[in-house]
């Protein structure tokens, strides 16, 4: 989103940029107004309003999508699932109380999007397991954590190629195994320690 938002080639979007892009992402998903959105990108009221507009021309589909979450969860008895099936209740989506109502839209849509997100990262997590324990040759690889979407194992160095191929083809298509279709970018970065972490180009 990134790239289309700038318009410049993938390979030169700085760190900085994406996050900047996913805050805006998020704000335009939750309804965030002109004001919350001058606190999240630290901008003056002019500026966010031109931010605002410009992102909604580029991506019409982020608030659309918002109110058909919302809609379709009053018309299911308040209930929603994420891409993976896990199911909850939204009791006060249709509320009289202008407040509890927002609140649980928000719920509602954060819900579908972040809850579908942990279900993806937790079934990467098990398919990555498994590819790498039935390996042949024996990979070294050990997953050690989860940081919101990003997952950290530890790798003997010379199981480093292999491991890699496999966590990034299993990773870029575990959303087929919610029902998804399109692929999900996966970028590996290597480093001896936290602090030294560098991308890391797959061989040919």
């Amino acid at each position: 989103m990134a790239v289309r938002k700038l318009n410049i080639p993938e390979d030169t979007v700085s760190p900085a940029e994406r996050e900047r892009t996913k805050r805006l992402v998020y704000a335009s998903l939750y309804g965030a107004g002109t004001r919350k959105l001058m606190e999240i990108l630290d901008v003056t009221y002019e500026q966010a309003l031109q931010v605002a507009a410009s992102f909604n021309r580029t991506f019409p589909s982020l608030k659309s999508f918002g109110r058909q979450v919302v809609s379709k969860c009053c018309q299911s008895g308040a209930r929603l699932s994420t891409l993976c099936g896990r199911v909850r209740h939204f009791t006060n989506i249709t509320s009289a109380d202008f407040n509890l109502r927002s609140h649980s839209e928000r719920q509602a849509v954060n819900f579908v999007v972040q809850g579908s997100a942990a279900d993806l990262c937790k079934r990467a997590m098990i398919l990555t397991e498994e590819q790498l324990r039935g390996y042949s040759p024996r990979v070294e690889a050990h997953l050690l954590l989860q940081i919101h979407d990003e997952l950290v194992w530890e790798v003997k160095q010379e199981h480093v190629p292999t491991a890699a191929c496999i966590i990034k083809r299993v990773m870029e298509g575990c959303g087929s195994q919610c029902g998804m279709t399109a692929p999900l970018p996966v970028a590996i970065t290597v480093g001896d320690n936290w602090g030294d972490m560098g991308l890391y180009h797959l061989p040919n």
